[in-house]
Order: structure tokens, then sequence, then C-alpha cells
């Protein structure tokens, strides 16, 4: 899954022009990921939030 910083690098590629195939060999997820998640447009349903962070005490 998609981190939102991830998610916005993908699809700021793209519209730079980038491939689809490119934007995978550059950020090392597979080809059908990426088409996944520019298909899906700009919802963050399929996007991992941030975890909890711990607190140390």
């Amino acid at each position: 899954m998609l981190k939102i910083g991830e998610f916005f690098m993908i699809r700021e590629l793209y519209q730079k022009g980038w491939t689809q195939t490119a934007i995978a060999k550059e950020t090392g997820f597979d080809r059908k990921t990426i088409r996944k998640y520019l298909k899906g447009g700009t919802s963050f349903q399929n996007v991992k939030p941030m975890g909890k962070r711990k607190l140390v005490s």
C-alpha cells in the first residue's frame, strides 16, 4: 500500500508526462500498482494513513 507522499509523487510524475512504466521503475512499485492509483483519481480511500506514534516514557 502507498503512503500519501508516494501517492502525490506518482501523480506529479504522471502530470509531468512520465509513462506508467517509467514511474514504476523510478519508484520500485509494480506497473499495475501505478495504474491502479492513477486510475483511482485523487481519492485517498486506497492510500495508507500514517501510523500512530508511540510515546516513549
